[in-house]
């Protein structure tokens, strides 16, 4: 397919494509509608030699450790997230337990500096404030004796953050939107890809629905092959046609139909079972004889043309009496540079002889 039948594609199902965007769209505004806001506040504290320390080799390795962000740092880091910490710093806040919902902070040192920032999440922003810099000052009292050379200090407080940064519905109603699309879009050449082609379907469907015998896309297929074998085997192959005459005007259409199915029938019996019959138009049959030379595809003929006459042969139809004889030609062939058009055209042009225009 070509760019332009995918669009074109896609322009005659928009229908299934606005539908999947809007469901799509829709449900992802009503899910993060639904989602509790999660708000976010940070907190920021020093790390730095303690005040009055006395110069000497200690302090001298303790600006080392600080500058070049050393385990120092992360031990900070890891105290300011630790369980003790922020139980610590609830008990102090006396927090609910519907208050503690959601509530969350962690430590982490900013690449490049010795800044401690502690993040506290809460689906409150107040508490979320609160709770960083309660956080800090746990850190702060805990860490006080922990080393003699470096201290923490607090930076900066926490502020009451204005909007929350979960869920993002400017975020999720653009993903949705492209993943409605993208669902529409797959849906279209999904429903496409597993549509059946009826033209595939005609092609291998052998059968006259209205009559039951082979039809005229099978003739062609198996004159073919019978051909090619007459070729090689230097076999006889006749083919010959019939057609059905209804006289007299009193069969209505359907009377008509069930009449050719009839000669359907009766014309199997007649033949051989190798021989082939088929349906070549609307009340012409076409009878494919492998290996029977033509003297005997006419005798073969001839009887079927018998046949056909005792169907009916006073018929009192709808509006009025009808009866029904037929016309029949037969040709053959042994071999030799005659294509299959031209050999199916030496028939029709037989019967056009003889019957009636």
């Amino acid at each position: 397919m070509m760019i332009k039948d995918y669009i074109r594609l896609l322009v005659k199902r928009w229908w299934l494509l606005a539908l999947a965007f809007i469901v799509v769209f829709a449900s992802t505004y009503v899910w993060t509608s639904r989602q509790t806001p999660v708000y976010e506040s940070h907190a920021t504290f020093v790390i730095r030699p303690r005040s009055g320390t006395v110069v000497s080799d200690d302090f001298i390795k303790a600006l080392d450790t600080i500058s070049n962000r050393s385990e120092i740092n992360s031990t900070f880091a890891e105290v300011s997230s630790s369980k003790s910490i922020r139980e610590q710093a609830i008990k102090k806040m006396n927090l609910s337990s519907d208050q503690r919902k959601g509530l969350s902070a962690t430590g982490s040192v900013i690449a490049g500096t010795n800044i401690l920032e502690i993040t506290a999440q809460s689906h409150d922003p107040v508490i979320a404030r609160d709770f960083a810099d309660a956080v800090g000052a746990e850190t702060v009292d805990y860490v006080k004796n922990l080393y003699d050379v470096y201290q923490l200090e607090g930076l900066d407080s926490a502020n009451t953050p204005s909007k929350p940064i979960k869920p993002d519905l400017v975020l999720n109603l653009t993903l949705g939107a492209f993943l409605g699309l993208a669902l529409g879009v797959a849906l279209i050449f999904l429903l496409e890809a597993l549509k059946p082609s009826y033209k595939e379907l005609d092609t291998f469907n052998i059968i006259d629905r209205e009559t039951g015998a082979y039809n005229k896309s099978y003739l062609t297929h198996r004159l073919f092959q019978e051909m090619v074998r007459t070729r090689r085997t230097k076999s006889p192959l006749s083919l010959g046609l019939v057609k059905v005459n209804f006289n007299g005007g009193g069969l209505s259409e359907p009377e008509q139909a069930e009449a050719l199915r009839m000669v359907k029938i009766l014309t199997e019996k007649s033949i051989r079972e190798e021989d082939i019959l088929v349906r070549f138009n609307g009340v012409t049959f076409a009878i494919l004889f492998p290996d029977l030379p033509l003297e005997s595809a006419r005798d073969s003929l001839e009887n079927v043309r018998q046949v056909i006459g005792s169907v009916a042969h006073d018929m009192n139809g709808a509006n009025g009496h009808s009866h029904i004889d037929s016309y029949s030609s037969v040709v053959s062939y042994t071999g030799g540079r005659v294509s299959q058009e031209r050999f199916v055209e030496q028939a029709l042009q037989g019967l056009q002889n003889i019957s009636p225009q």
